[in-house]
């Protein structure tokens, strides 16, 4: 019997290595700092690098300023939800950089697997692009 992956699972997972310059929660979306480190991206005008990890790797339950940060940048990954959004929608950042859908133009991070509401984790399938109105 062969084992498929089902859509709900983090998989083929690219990451990069980044200092956070503020403090930043387990699977939002991350952009340029200003100091050549990473914060919340924070709408859809910030350009999505990727998606923080959860934290594991400090010890700790969330990204403190100056913490080593894991940039998840390709793949299906988790990302945490600010709104409501259906299967198949393109998402984008929202304060504190968790996802809502792209309504309008803007910098989309990729596409949900799953549906979800506020507050809810789920699998992103990550292509990053600008999306023209």
């Amino acid at each position: 019997m062969t084992y498929k992956q089902a859509l709900t699972e983090e998989r083929d997972v690219k990451k990069l290595s980044g200092i956070a310059e503020a403090a930043i929660s387990p699977y939002t979306i991350v952009t340029f700092g200003s100091a050549n480190g990473v914060v919340n991206a924070v709408n859809a005008n910030s350009v999505p690098i990727g998606v923080s990890g959860d934290a594991s790797e400090n010890n700790k339950s969330t990204y403190a300023a100056g913490d080593p940060i894991v940039i998840k940048y390709d793949g299906v990954v988790y990302v945490k939800l600010a709104g409501t959004v259906e299967r198949g929608a393109l998402l984008c950042a929202s304060t504190g950089g968790a996802a809502i859908a792209l309504t309008a133009s803007g910098w989309a991070l990729g596409i949900a697997m799953g549906a979800g509401v506020a507050g809810d984790v789920i699998p992103v399938l990550l292509r990053q692009h600008f999306k023209a109105a």
